[in-house]
């Protein structure tokens, strides 16, 4: 199982924004973590997503990342992380 948040969300345009995130790996085996970032408007609706994949993360150990949401206007009013 994997614990995930996002830290921050930065201006990048024209090229998009980029997210910047931590993952914990709450095994004790090492592995992967296969996570989808989801860019939400300020109604609730999704504008862009974004599949990602970890680098290798030892059991209890935790890394951080970052991954551009490209093709957004405005920024979104809530980027939202989840991981397996």
């Amino acid at each position: 199982p994997y614990a995930a948040e996002v830290g921050e969300v930065a201006d990048d345009r024209p090229v998009g924004f980029e997210v910047t995130f931590s993952v914990t790996n709450e095994g004790s085996n090492a592995g992967r973590a296969k996570c989808q970032l989801v860019a939400l408007g300020t109604a609730g609706q999704r504008l862009r997503a974004r599949n990602v994949v970890t680098e290798q993360i030892a059991g209890g150990s935790s890394v951080e990342a970052s991954t551009t949401l490209p093709d957004l206007d405005d920024a979104p009013a809530e980027v939202t992380i989840t991981c397996s």
